[in-house]
């Protein structure tokens, strides 16, 4: 994947539970920040992915689910 990062990344955390969802899927944490970084907010519901959209305009935390 090639896309063009929206925003710089900031401090970048993640919980036990999406450490643990990565190991599974076999990607590293590179394949998720960057889909993160480009916009590709995954499997939200569409007023999460509304959130961030609105979060890139106002500097305000985005999150980006791991799903299993």
């Amino acid at each position: 994947m090639n896309a063009t990062a929206k925003f710089p990344l900031g401090q970048i955390v993640a919980t036990p539970g999406a450490i643990e969802a990565m190991e599974e899927s076999g990607q590293t944490p590179a394949f998720f920040l960057r889909r993160h970084a480009s916009g590709d907010w995954g499997e939200v519901c569409p007023e999460d992915g509304e959130l961030n959209n609105q979060a890139l305009l106002t500097a305000a935390a985005c999150f980006l689910p791991i799903a299993r």
